[in-house]
Protein backbone atom coordinates (compact mmCIF):
# COMPACT_ATOMS: atom_id res chain seq x y z
CA UNK A 1 0.00 0.00 0.00
CA UNK A 2 3.08 2.14 0.83
CA UNK A 3 4.34 1.81 -2.66
CA UNK A 4 1.05 2.38 -4.67
CA UNK A 5 0.72 5.63 -2.76
CA UNK A 6 3.94 6.57 -3.25
CA UNK A 7 3.92 5.79 -6.87
CA UNK A 8 0.32 7.67 -6.71
CA UNK A 9 2.68 10.84 -5.36
CA UNK A 10 4.61 10.47 -8.17
CA UNK A 11 2.82 10.60 -10.91
CA UNK A 12 0.68 13.49 -9.62
CA UNK A 13 4.04 15.88 -9.40
CA UNK A 14 4.84 14.55 -12.70
CA UNK A 15 1.34 15.73 -13.97
CA UNK A 16 1.88 18.94 -12.10
CA UNK A 17 5.68 20.18 -13.96
CA UNK A 18 3.71 19.05 -17.15
CA UNK A 19 1.30 21.51 -16.67
CA UNK A 20 3.50 24.26 -15.30
CA UNK A 21 5.55 24.35 -18.59
CA UNK A 22 5.96 22.60 -21.68
CA UNK A 23 8.04 20.03 -23.06
CA UNK A 24 9.52 19.46 -26.16
CA UNK A 25 9.36 15.54 -27.01
CA UNK A 26 12.69 14.09 -27.41
CA UNK A 27 14.04 13.09 -30.77
CA UNK A 28 15.37 9.56 -31.17
CA UNK A 29 19.05 11.37 -32.32
CA UNK A 30 19.44 13.62 -29.43
CA UNK A 31 21.28 13.61 -26.47
CA UNK A 32 18.48 13.74 -24.26
CA UNK A 33 16.65 10.59 -25.40
CA UNK A 34 18.77 8.59 -23.88
CA UNK A 35 16.19 8.72 -20.37
CA UNK A 36 14.29 5.43 -20.05
CA UNK A 37 11.75 6.92 -18.75
CA UNK A 38 8.76 7.71 -21.05
CA UNK A 39 7.72 11.41 -20.68
CA UNK A 40 4.61 10.65 -23.28
CA UNK A 41 3.09 8.15 -20.37
CA UNK A 42 4.12 8.83 -16.84
CA UNK A 43 1.90 6.02 -16.07
CA UNK A 44 4.91 4.17 -16.38
CA UNK A 45 5.57 5.40 -12.83
CA UNK A 46 3.10 3.70 -11.67
CA UNK A 47 3.72 0.19 -9.84
CA UNK A 48 0.77 -2.14 -10.50
CA UNK A 49 -1.80 -2.75 -7.58
CA UNK A 50 -0.94 -5.30 -4.91
CA UNK A 51 2.74 -5.92 -6.43
CA UNK A 52 4.37 -5.98 -2.95
CA UNK A 53 2.21 -5.54 -0.54
CA UNK A 54 -0.52 -7.89 -1.01
CA UNK A 55 -1.58 -9.69 2.53
CA UNK A 56 -1.42 -13.40 2.75
CA UNK A 57 -5.22 -15.32 2.92
CA UNK A 58 -6.26 -16.76 6.73
CA UNK A 59 -5.31 -20.06 5.29
CA UNK A 60 -1.93 -22.11 6.67
CA UNK A 61 0.86 -21.90 8.59
CA UNK A 62 2.63 -19.20 9.99
CA UNK A 63 5.76 -19.14 12.18
CA UNK A 64 6.69 -16.83 15.23
CA UNK A 65 10.28 -14.59 14.64
CA UNK A 66 11.39 -16.64 17.46
CA UNK A 67 10.98 -20.22 15.49
CA UNK A 68 9.11 -21.18 19.21
CA UNK A 69 5.49 -21.12 17.99
CA UNK A 70 3.29 -21.38 15.11
CA UNK A 71 -0.43 -20.47 13.91
CA UNK A 72 -2.29 -23.10 11.84
CA UNK A 73 -5.08 -21.02 10.29
CA UNK A 74 -8.29 -21.55 7.56
CA UNK A 75 -11.32 -19.51 6.78
CA UNK A 76 -14.27 -20.96 5.93
CA UNK A 77 -16.05 -19.78 2.89
CA UNK A 78 -18.64 -21.62 2.97
CA UNK A 79 -21.64 -18.70 3.19
CA UNK A 80 -21.58 -15.07 2.90
CA UNK A 81 -20.53 -14.70 6.51
CA UNK A 82 -16.90 -15.88 7.04
CA UNK A 83 -15.17 -17.56 10.29
CA UNK A 84 -12.00 -18.15 10.56
CA UNK A 85 -10.45 -21.32 12.33
CA UNK A 86 -6.80 -21.36 14.44
CA UNK A 87 -4.30 -23.30 16.40
CA UNK A 88 -1.40 -22.16 18.34
CA UNK A 89 1.24 -24.68 19.10
CA UNK A 90 4.69 -24.41 21.09
CA UNK A 91 6.96 -26.15 18.56
CA UNK A 92 8.78 -29.42 20.50
CA UNK A 93 11.80 -27.89 20.38
CA UNK A 94 10.72 -25.18 22.50
CA UNK A 95 8.20 -27.52 25.04
CA UNK A 96 11.33 -27.38 28.21
CA UNK A 97 11.03 -23.31 28.18
CA UNK A 98 7.31 -23.37 28.42
CA UNK A 99 6.95 -26.14 31.10
CA UNK A 100 4.85 -26.74 33.50
CA UNK A 101 2.55 -24.12 31.51
CA UNK A 102 2.38 -21.92 29.04
CA UNK A 103 -0.32 -18.59 29.61
CA UNK A 104 -2.00 -17.69 25.43
CA UNK A 105 -3.79 -15.46 24.60
CA UNK A 106 -4.77 -13.41 21.58
CA UNK A 107 -5.81 -9.68 20.39
CA UNK A 108 -7.76 -9.13 17.33
CA UNK A 109 -8.09 -6.64 15.06
CA UNK A 110 -10.58 -6.01 11.92
CA UNK A 111 -10.19 -3.50 9.47
CA UNK A 112 -7.69 -1.52 11.61
CA UNK A 113 -10.23 -1.28 14.26
CA UNK A 114 -9.73 -2.88 17.69
CA UNK A 115 -11.88 -5.89 18.51
CA UNK A 116 -12.60 -8.13 21.47
CA UNK A 117 -10.40 -11.13 21.99
CA UNK A 118 -10.83 -14.26 20.10
CA UNK A 119 -8.52 -16.22 22.74
CA UNK A 120 -8.49 -14.63 26.22
CA UNK A 121 -6.00 -16.09 28.63
CA UNK A 122 -5.85 -19.97 28.62
CA UNK A 123 -2.83 -21.96 30.80
CA UNK A 124 -2.38 -25.40 29.76
CA UNK A 125 0.95 -27.52 29.04
CA UNK A 126 3.13 -26.92 25.93
CA UNK A 127 1.95 -29.22 23.91
CA UNK A 128 -1.86 -28.57 24.23
CA UNK A 129 -3.86 -26.95 20.95
CA UNK A 130 -4.59 -23.56 21.56
CA UNK A 131 -7.45 -23.44 19.21
CA UNK A 132 -10.79 -21.60 18.50
CA UNK A 133 -12.55 -19.63 15.92
CA UNK A 134 -13.95 -16.42 15.03
CA UNK A 135 -16.97 -15.92 13.10
CA UNK A 136 -19.03 -12.98 14.89
CA UNK A 137 -16.36 -9.98 16.54
CA UNK A 138 -17.31 -7.44 18.60
CA UNK A 139 -16.70 -3.65 18.67
CA UNK A 140 -17.77 -1.37 21.21
CA UNK A 141 -20.14 -3.75 22.22
CA UNK A 142 -21.96 -3.78 18.72
CA UNK A 143 -21.75 -7.03 16.97
CA UNK A 144 -20.14 -7.66 13.35
CA UNK A 145 -19.66 -11.02 11.09
CA UNK A 146 -16.25 -11.43 9.62
CA UNK A 147 -17.00 -11.49 5.42
CA UNK A 148 -14.27 -12.07 2.61
CA UNK A 149 -12.33 -9.20 2.14
CA UNK A 150 -11.59 -8.14 5.82
CA UNK A 151 -8.36 -7.73 7.05
CA UNK A 152 -7.56 -9.62 10.35
CA UNK A 153 -4.98 -8.94 12.37
CA UNK A 154 -4.04 -11.34 15.64
CA UNK A 155 -1.42 -11.01 18.06
CA UNK A 156 -0.45 -14.04 19.95
CA UNK A 157 1.12 -14.05 23.48
CA UNK A 158 2.33 -17.18 24.47
CA UNK A 159 4.65 -17.16 28.01
CA UNK A 160 5.65 -18.90 30.76
CA UNK A 161 4.87 -17.43 33.90
CA UNK A 162 7.25 -19.50 35.96
CA UNK A 163 10.72 -18.57 35.57
CA UNK A 164 13.12 -21.06 34.44
CA UNK A 165 16.66 -20.15 35.63
CA UNK A 166 15.61 -16.61 36.61
CA UNK A 167 13.84 -16.36 32.52
CA UNK A 168 10.61 -16.01 32.08
CA UNK A 169 10.02 -17.15 28.13
CA UNK A 170 7.83 -15.70 25.60
CA UNK A 171 6.90 -16.22 22.17
CA UNK A 172 5.00 -13.20 20.02
CA UNK A 173 3.98 -13.80 16.84
CA UNK A 174 1.65 -10.99 14.71
CA UNK A 175 -0.05 -12.31 12.25
CA UNK A 176 -2.13 -9.79 9.79
CA UNK A 177 -3.98 -11.63 6.62
CA UNK A 178 -7.03 -11.07 4.26
CA UNK A 179 -10.52 -13.26 4.91
CA UNK A 180 -11.20 -15.14 1.44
Amino acid sequence: MKKLLKSISIFLLVLLSFSSFQLKPALADSPESDSTLSVEYPIDLIEPLGEDDELPFCQGTFNSPDGESYVTIQTNTGSVNRSIQFGFFIKPSAYHKYRPGVDVSASAWVNNVKANSPYPGHYEVPEYNFHGSMKVYQVSGKNYNLKSGDIVRLYWSGSNPTSINGVKNVTLLNLECAVK
